[in-house]
């Protein structure tokens, strides 16, 4: 039998043989994302589309149901949310055009930390099931400025949005409690306030919803607890530390209408002035 020297006979055989190689590849079923073999978060349920990126540098759209590692990240299109549910049933809803990554899961109490990198996220929480954080870094007058805002739930129900835009990362609580931390302040803060976060700037806490004056000669209300505490430098910039959150100092204070303003120093003074209303309406300013 003579071999097959014509070009268009061996093309032929070529073709034949890429075609049975792509039959085969269809015929296994697609490629599974590797489990994480360290530290993971399972996530149970998914609603809606993103982008998974592993820590290994591996993409694929993101599964009905996933286990994410340390260092997995998140995407979702301008035109696409979806939403994250855990096993204890708290969610985490990422809004279009963000970025989500799990940094760390902490080794104290194995909550996870998650951190925003870009675009919004909504959370539902029903117990101390995961932490997050909004980070940016900003070249400001030729230094690299970090900034941080972190939402950590307490146990109970709660719901809170944390957002990045442009070089203000806010938190605004809509339902229970919360804690809110930036760098070594932590608030607790209840639903219908908000934190502010921007670069080399204070720490601001406002209200949301302002209270309605009450009628003349009724009792005054009582003003929502604000409390405030410094807290030790954590490892939330840098995951690598094995540094502990520990208190150093606890002290209520009480706000109601007015925006309370916080700077790192160490005294507080609330200031009240002018009509009985008024008296009820305080401002915190951190002097030095």
């Amino acid at each position: 039998m003579r071999p097959i020297t014509c070009n268009f006979c061996r093309r032929v055989i070529q073709a034949a043989l890429v075609v049975s190689i792509v039959v085969l590849g269809a015929c296994s079923g697609p490629a599974q994302s590797p489990t994480p073999t360290g530290p993971a978060v399972p996530i149970t349920q998914v609603d809606g589309a993103a982008t998974l990126i592993q820590a290994t540098g591996r993409s694929s759209d993101l599964a009905q149901t996933a286990v994410l590692g340390v260092g997995d990240t998140l995407y979702t299109r301008p035109d696409t949310t979806v939403t994250l549910q855990l096993t204890d049933g708290s969610t985490l809803q990422m809004g279009p055009d963000s970025q989500l990554t799990l940094l760390l899961i902490r080794e104290e109490d194995q909550r996870p930390l998650f951190r925003l990198l870009k675009g919004t996220v909504a959370g539902q929480s029903r117990s101390k099931s995961f932490i997050v954080q909004a980070y940016l870094e900003a070249a400001i007058k030729f230094q690299m400025v970090q900034s941080d805002l972190s939402v950590l739930p307490h146990d109970g129900d709660s719901r809170f949005r944390l957002g990045l835009n442009d070089q203000i990362l806010d938190a605004v609580v809509e339902a229970g409690e919360v804690d809110v931390q930036s760098g070594t302040q932590q608030v607790t803060l209840p639903a219908g306030w908000q934190a502010i976060v921007e670069p080399q700037k204070p720490f601001r806490i406002v209200q949301v919803i302002t209270p309605t004056p009450p009628p003349a000669g009724s009792a005054i209300l009582t003003p929502t607890l604000i409390r405030i505490i410094t807290i030790a430098p954590t490892n939330t910039l840098r995951p690598t530390s094995g540094t502990r959150t520990s208190h150093c100092h606890s002290k209520p204070h009480r706000l109601l209408s007015r925006s309370p303003v916080l700077t790192p120093k160490s005294a507080m003074r609330a200031r009240c002035a002018g009509s009985r209303w008024k008296r009820a309406s305080c401002s915190i300013h951190v002097m030095g």
